[in-house]
């Protein structure tokens, strides 16, 4: 593994894939649901998923197991000095390395019903996202 791949900067664009199918998004009003950065209770062991733009474009990143998915865009330093923090998290999908994987370990399954991370979800759904795109069909 490339070491370098590793170091996330404060100027990082990162997505965070939001499935179409929970309505978390409305376009019309440009409003977004705390609850598409909320912790899932069982599967978010070790923090919620992000996806490095640096490494996979918004299209890759909006591939999911649903029919489609939309990507809000965040910036790494506005989370950072919210003390939310990045790590960069690699996985094996399908035999491959992802470099693109990361996470934020403080959004886990072990609080997320915690007052502070209700708080950052608010903060990152009201304040810190920078736009949406999509959807974008899962498949394509």
């Amino acid at each position: 593994m490339n070491l370098d791949c590793n170091i996330i900067s404060d100027d990082e664009i990162i997505y965070r894939r939001i499935p179409a199918s929970m309505e978390w998004y409305d376009g019309t009003t440009n409003t977004l649901s705390p609850e598409a950065f909320s912790p899932h209770k069982k599967n978010d062991t070790t923090g919620i998923s992000i996806t490095r733009a640096a490494h996979k474009s918004i299209e890759d990143a909006a591939k999911g197991m649903g029919n489609s998915y939309y990507i809000a865009e965040l910036r790494v330093g506005d989370l950072r000095d919210h003390g939310i923090e990045v790590v960069s998290q690699p996985i094996i999908a399908d035999g491959v390395e992802d470099i693109s994987h990361a996470e934020l370990p403080g959004l886990n399954a072990a609080n997320y019903k915690s007052d502070g991370v209700i708080e950052w979800t608010r903060l990152l759904a009201e304040k810190l996202t920078l736009r949406i795109e999509g959807p974008f069909s899962s498949q394509g």
